[in-house]
């Protein structure tokens, strides 16, 4: 009977203890969707909300290889397993639909990453998450998502509000050339060959993109 007891009195301290134990609830993330634009940065990192009602422009694609097989990353919707945009048999959106157009971002969708559906999942950004761009084009009916990866160097675009920030900060404004191993550019009209002198008085006319 004694040893009862005390086998019935250590059961009650077990459960008892076992109920102070807390679990941990898996809590879904909450994004900070109100976000200022930055018009001083064209690539705005983490704060992807901030482009939504920007305009972006689609700069040409980097080398003749890359003009002809296109761009990476346009998709036909952000939800796991869609198509490329417009691609016949490969992962690349032809150039001659996109290039050089202006589309303005109309939303940002985010979804949970579904390895290995992708190669990275917003980097920079969240470890579980894909993030797009909702783009619409004013000659496209359709509407095109891009896949932000987190990472500057595949941003294709030009942000027209950085570009007119830029213009606006340097069209009128002299500069001192300083020096650099080879001093000589071009002249982006004429294509000619420029020689700059170091220490030379330069005034910014224009903002071109080469």
């Amino acid at each position: 009977m004694k040893n009862f007891i005390i086998l019935f009195i250590l059961c009650i301290n077990s459960v008892y203890s076992f109920s102070q134990i807390k679990i941990a609830q898996h809590v879904e993330r909450v994004f900070n969707e109100d976000q200022k634009y930055d018009s001083l940065v064209n690539y705005p990192g983490e704060n992807i909300f901030s482009l939504k009602g920007e305009d972006l422009y689609v700069l040409p694609p980097f080398g003749a290889s890359s003009k002809e097989r296109g761009y990476m990353g346009f998709y036909d919707s952000y939800k796991p397993h869609s198509k490329h945009y417009k691609n016949v048999g490969s992962i690349f959106t032809p150039a001659e639909l996109i290039e050089s157009k202006i589309f303005k971002v109309v939303d940002v969708k985010y979804r949970k990453a579904e390895y290995p559906e992708t190669p990275y999942v917003g980097t920079g950004l969240s470890s579980e998450h894909i993030f797009f761009l909702a783009l619409k084009c004013d000659n496209i009916q359709d509407t095109i998502y891009y896949e932000y990866t987190g990472v500057s160097v595949t941003f294709p675009f030009l942000c027209m509000g950085y570009y007119e920030k830029l213009k606006e900060r340097t069209i009128g404004a002299e500069f001192y050339y300083k020096k650099r191993l080879n001093n000589t550019t071009k002249d982006y009209k004429t294509g000619e060959s420029i020689e700059l002198i170091p220490l030379s008085l330069w005034k910014c006319i224009d903002v071109v993109f080469d």
